[in-house]
This record gives structure tokens, sequence and C-alpha cells, in this order.
């Protein structure tokens, strides 16, 4: 053996004991800003996964995907009368060396009073149009063609859908891109996915939220 291979070995290590130790520090410091602004506004915060939380939203899109599927830095208050979560979620892709890790910061509403038909909306791209070719299902609206284009829209009810998404809201999608919502009953939760918010700007991430809510709500029944 080289006598330079044990000092090769050693840095190695190095490397990736100093790389863990960054991803350790970066998550205390995430989670102590998260519950600072949890505190200021007056929310509850919890920086363990909730095993419970992700079986609710199973049957969201979003958290049907993967395997090693986490929540953390759980904020939970109320806004304008509604019952609100944000958190951080991730889940992985693939295995071994073609695995990847998803992450998102995730806009959760709950309430009795609006029941909103089973739908997803999410930026379409080159794969789901490709999957089109071969079957996978996209609500198109002729009169709103860049809409259309930007995203992909799928729901079990298609014609409730047609009468849900109103002109505003199909306005709003289309000028402010790359957002995902989906909602099912009482439930909508509002995410970028791969994208994670800086905690300093979690009270705007709500208050965005809030208007999309309400832009949505008229349209539920």
């Amino acid at each position: 053996m080289e006598p330079w291979i044990p000092f090769l070995v050693i840095g190695g290590l190095a490397v990736v004991g100093g790389i863990v130790t960054a991803v350790r520090v970066a998550g205390r410091k995430r989670r102590d800003a998260f519950a600072a602004e949890a505190a200021r506004l007056g929310f509850t915060f919890s920086p363990d996964d909730e095993e419970w939380l992700r079986k609710e939203l199973a049957p969201f899109h979003l958290f049907s995907r993967g395997h090693s599927k986490k929540i953390s830095n759980v904020l939970r208050g109320q806004a304008s009368a509604l019952q609100i979560a944000v958190f951080d979620y991730r889940y992985t892709t693939g295995g071994g060396q073609s695995s990847s890790t998803h992450s998102q910061t995730v806009l959760l509403f709950e309430t009795p009073e609006v029941q909103f038909p089973a739908f997803s909306l999410r930026p379409e791209n080159i794969f789901h149009r490709i999957g089109q070719v071969f079957g996978l299902k996209d609500i198109d609206f002729e009169d709103a063609p860049e809409f259309s284009r930007q995203y992909l829209l799928q729901a079990e009810d298609e014609s409730a859908i047609r009468n849900f998404f109103s002109d505003d809201a199909i306005r709003h999608f289309s000028e402010h891109t790359g957002i995902c919502v989906e909602a099912g009953g009482g439930r909508l939760i509002v995410y970028r996915s791969g994208k994670k918010i800086d905690p300093a700007v979690v009270e705007t991430f709500m208050r965005d939220g809030v208007y999309l809510y309400a832009l949505l709500s008229p349209g539920a029944r």
C-alpha cells in the first residue's frame, strides 16, 4: 500500500465529518429561528417529526411520493379565523447512488367550514407533457391557454374543478408561477416543490397563503 493512502483516507473522513457537522449546525439554527418566529407570532412550535400529521396528509400527491418521509419545525396557530400550520417536509426518491432528497416548506390550512373538491395543481414540466401522450390526465382551460401551459391540474371530478377555478384564481396562478396547491375536504396545502423558506419570511409566507386561500374558498362548497 502506498504510504500516502492512509492520509488520503483520513482527509476524506475529516471532510465528511465536517460536512455532517455543518449540516447539523444549520439544522439547529433553522430550528431555533423557527421557534423564535413561532413565539413572536403566538404560535406553538414542535421541532420533531409528527407521524400522525403525515398519515393525515397521505392522500395528497406531495405526501404520497417517495420514502424516508419526515416532517419537522412545525408551527401551529390561528390567523384570519383559520387553523394554520407551517412545517418543513422532506422525502427521498430512488435508492443508493441514484437517490434524491426533496425538501420544501408547506403551509396547511384546516377548517370545518369549507369543503374543497379534491385536486392537485403544480407546475407542468416536460415529463408531464410526455405522460399526457400516454394518458396522464391534465385539465386544461381553452380560454386560459397560458395557465394550462404552465400548470398540471388533476382532479377526481373534472366538472367540479372547472366550476371551482374562477377567472381571478386562474389569473393569479398565471401571474405567480411555481406555486403548488392541493386540497380536499377541509384541508388545503400550499408549497413550492423543492423550496424551503427562510424562517424570517414565515409571516409573509402565511399572508400570501391566506390570500390564496381566500381566492379559492369562494369556489368551495
